[in-house]
């Protein structure tokens, strides 16, 4: 409940504040990225998802390797630690796949 409140004060949406939560799970990331481009790309990540979603996407390799280059390029654009960034599109990638399995 907290979590949810939180990102309500954040004006972040369910998906949004999970992505947000996937990002900051590392101390490091919060120490080097200011909160408000981490919330930036929360919003960015969950549209791109949204676009990029296709039936069992998660199920086909070319569809998961599209969502992993788009997700790859967002923090990228947004200067998202590159030591930490695997990590973050491996987490992000496993949010997403829990979204749409569950909004079937």
């Amino acid at each position: 409940m907290d979590a949810i409140q939180e990102g309500t004060q954040m004006e972040l949406s369910y998906e949004e504040k999970a992505f947000f939560d996937v990002l900051t799970a590392d101390p490091d990331v919060i120490k080097q990225m200011d909160g408000e481009i981490l919330i930036k790309i929360a919003k960015e990540l969950t549209k791109t998802i949204k676009e990029n979603m296709t039936h069992a996407w998660y199920e086909k390799a070319q569809a998961q390797a599209k969502m992993r280059r788009e997700i790859k390029r967002l923090l990228k654009k947004y200067d998202y630690p590159p030591n930490k960034s695997e990590k973050a599109i491996e987490d992000v990638l496993e949010q997403a796949k829990l979204q749409c399995q569950n909004h079937r």
